[in-house]
């Protein structure tokens, strides 16, 4: 090769540089159109990376496409209601779910509590009078709630005397939450 950008077919890093929405190298997303193919995509892959990228070779034989089922933010909430496919809805709720504990959507404490509650019931049944207790659902915690609400409160003094950690507000918030949930 020259060094000629577009030599032997390939583009130069000044044509693949304006070019770089398609790469799941970087921090990019291509979002599928009803008319694309994924399985014809997957296996152009490295092919439209070279294309449509200033990615190192290295990285564009290392890369993956995957697929990301996803909600339509523009999707209107009456028409996402009268949705009854199981597994559409068990899709959406784990990505809502995911978003949740990811602290991607916002939600005030309240909310946290209420759908960690609605988590627990899918996880662990109806609530049962004693069962489970903050100390039960603690070493799930952050299963049901973000990060920022998993905070345990433990203290020194209660450890050093025996009784172990108190639960933090977002554990006892969660519980009473759960106590809530009502069968549908």
């Amino acid at each position: 090769m020259d060094g000629t950008e577009g030599s032997a077919g390939q583009p130069g890093p000044a044509e693949r540089s304006h070019r770089s929405s398609v790469s799941s190298v970087g921090a990019r997303e291509v979002q599928l159109k009803p008319k694309h193919q994924p399985y014809k995509l997957g296996r152009q892959w490295p092919e439209l990376l070279l294309r449509f990228t200033s990615a190192p070779d290295d990285d564009v034989a290392m890369d993956e496409p995957f697929l990301q089922f996803r909600r339509n933010v523009f999707f209107p909430k009456r028409r996402e209601l009268q949705i009854h496919d199981e597994e559409v809805l068990r899709l959406l709720y784990e990505e809502a779910k995911g978003n949740v504990l990811a602290a991607r959507y916002p939600c005030d404490v309240e909310d946290c509590e209420a759908l960690g509650a609605l988590v627990c019931r899918v996880q662990l049944g109806p609530y049962q009078p004693g069962r489970p207790a903050a100390c039960d659902l603690r070493e799930k915690l952050d299963s049901f709630l973000p990060a920022h609400l998993c905070k345990r409160g433990q203290s020194l003094f209660a450890a050093l005397r025996g009784r172990g950690a108190r639960a933090g507000p977002g554990e006892q918030g969660l519980l009473n939450a759960y106590r809530q949930v009502q069968e549908v």
